[in-house]
């Protein structure tokens, strides 16, 4: 079986995942990248996998604002999932059991996280590191190790 035509996730439709995979092996060919990852949202435009794909693609290019976007796609279907405002700052920890192991819990932990590295990229460092505080506040445990990441944000020297 051709890699591309690898199943790993099984709720995708098989023409999506083939096309995502393609948009990965393609990712130097930023035209062809594209089109592999609109053939995806085609035909899978809300599953979190092209969600996810997108947001990736658009955070390692640099395409803050599309970035953005998608990690907030992601973040609010997690939060519907689990019942969380919609509103990601009201989250309180009361609204969920934030040091569980259960796997929308921690999408939305890192998701918070994700979203935080393009709101910084974008210059909005006040509005980023408030996104790292909330995941902290919610997750004393500190699950994701992000007080060590708001720790190295808050001591970087300024950039020029």
């Amino acid at each position: 079986m051709d890699w591309l035509d690898r199943r790993h996730i099984a709720d995708l439709d098989p023409r999506a995942e083939r096309a995502l995979r393609a948009a990965g092996q393609s990712f130097l060919n930023d035209a062809l990248a594209e089109q592999y990852l609109a053939e995806a949202a085609d035909l899978a435009p809300e599953h979190p996998a092209v969600l996810i794909a997108h947001y990736r693609y658009h955070l390692y290019k640099h395409h803050y604002p599309e970035a953005e976007d998608f990690a907030r796609r992601c973040l609010a279907q997690v939060a519907a999932k689990l019942g969380l405002p919609s509103e990601l700052l009201a989250t309180q920890s009361s609204h969920a059991d934030f040091t569980s192991d259960d796997p929308l819990i921690r999408s939305w932990l890192y998701g918070m996280q994700a979203l935080s590295y393009v709101v910084l990229g974008r210059g909005r460092e006040a509005e980023g590191k408030a996104i790292l505080r909330k995941v902290i506040e919610v997750d004393p445990s500190d699950q994701t190790k992000t007080g060590i990441l708001l720790t190295v944000i808050e001591n970087a020297e300024p950039a020029d």
